[in-house]
């Protein structure tokens, strides 16, 4: 069902391109490969979302649309992330920082820290991986929102067992366990999985 989903969506979304390059709607067309570079990266075709992403990217550039740009440099950063390219994911999140930083958009920042940390949590600077952490954390709170902070509060719990910090991991995932389960996150369980392997 899942995959219909996203098949269907694909379909919409590519029927959608082709008007907006038509009339030359520029803005359109970017946020449509946005969107579409997001679903081919949900259904693991890395290159058609890379070039999605790249080519949205370019088109936000020549509008100097800086929030687009934000979040298609973020999108490409995270897309490489999962994909495991660390070198990379960090030079697209670097940039989209500085943007969000720049706009004052605290939502997109938040996010981007996150990913920061575990780029860090990567490359074994588990300082700056605590710090990018906490950052985010902060701003969650300040955003009142609930479940992005349990979300961190799982990466900081994750940190905290890979340095074997034991008890502050246990009370760090306590606390975001109660909020993943009101939400029905899929996290709940992973979450779950590490608290029994750490208390056994």
């Amino acid at each position: 069902l899942q995959k219909e989903h996203f098949e269907k969506a694909l379909d919409c979304y590519q029927e959608a391109l082709a008007p907006c390059r038509q009339i030359g709607d520029l803005p359109g067309e970017s946020t449509t490969l946005n969107n579409l570079g997001l679903i081919y990266s949900r259904i693991n075709r890395e290159k058609d979302a890379i070039e999605c992403y790249e080519r949205g990217l370019q088109i936000s550039q020549k509008l100097g649309d800086k929030s687009d740009q934000a979040y298609l440099l973020y999108n490409l950063g995270s897309f490489h992330l999962t994909l495991g390219h660390i070198t990379d994911a960090k030079t697209f999140l670097d940039d989209s920082l500085a943007i969000f930083r720049e706009l004052g958009d605290l939502h997109g920042e938040s996010t981007n820290l996150m990913d920061l940390g575990t780029i860090y949590r990567h490359q074994g600077n588990p300082n700056s991986a605590l710090r990018s952490y906490q950052d985010s954390l902060a701003l969650k709170r300040k955003l009142s929102d609930e479940l992005g902070e349990a979300e961190v509060k799982v990466n900081i719990g994750g940190l905290y067992l890979d340095l074997d910090r034991e008890d502050e991991a246990i009370a760090i995932l306590e606390k975001a366990l109660g909020v993943l389960q009101k939400f029905e996150s899929p996290l709940k369980s992973q979450v779950s999985k590490w608290l029994l392997e750490v208390k056994s």
